[in-house]
């Protein structure tokens, strides 16, 4: 997602498994109906049911599943602290889709998505060192990343052009902050793997 909170998504049509086989059906239909749970919540300032919905999501045993489901709420988070009325709303959105990311993270800190998604958050709370330590990791990941190198830029100019005495929306920042940078160390491509072919063919 770029900063700003456009309507534009990190989340690729490939990355929503919502077609194809019953598989892929089931995985969707499990994060669209969790994020459809969250839109009226959110909608309604029902805080603890939206943060109720992260903890249905870890529990899913498919691990696809989980991880699409977190990338929706995450979403509808963002979105909604997009839209909210006050300053202080904003901040406790943020402040919770930057909890719930790097929870996630913490189980998974190679998801370019998430690490996206929750730089994003931490940038809206101020907490530039965060956000920029999950930016550089998901582009270390995945340097075709939308947004990417835009966000990286508008971090830069925010901290350049920020006030000294600029201070995080929420007190939960620094901690935030602290766990987004060693969460970002961690954040490492897979390595060792092995690929396997197999060809049939005919005389």
């Amino acid at each position: 997602m770029a900063l700003r909170l456009t309507s534009a998504s990190l989340t690729s049509d490939d990355a929503r498994p919502d077609g194809g086989s019953v598989a892929l059906r089931a995985t969707g239909a499990f994060g669209a109906t969790l994020a459809g749970k969250a839109r009226p919540l959110l909608i309604a300032g029902d805080i603890d049911g939206y943060r109720a919905l992260f903890t249905r999501a870890s529990e899913q045993e498919d691990p696809n599943a989980r991880y699409h489901a977190r990338v929706l709420l995450l979403e509808e988070g963002l979105t909604a602290a997009g839209q909210a009325q006050t300053t202080t709303q904003a901040a406790q959105l943020f402040a919770d889709v930057a909890k719930a990311g790097l929870d996630a993270l913490e189980e998974q800190p190679s998801e370019p998505i998430i690490l996206g998604y929750t730089g994003v958050a931490l940038y809206e709370l101020w907490g530039l060192d965060g956000a920029r330590a999950l930016f550089e990791a998901a582009q270390r990941l995945e340097p075709s990343l939308p947004h990417i190198e835009q966000n990286l830029a508008q971090l830069k100019e925010r901290r350049r052009t920020a006030r000294r005495n600029a201070r995080p929306f929420h007190p939960t920042v620094p901690a935030l902050v602290t766990r987004a940078k060693r969460i970002a160390l961690r954040a490492k491509p897979a390595s060792g793997l092995t690929l396997s072919l197999c060809m049939i063919v005919r005389d």
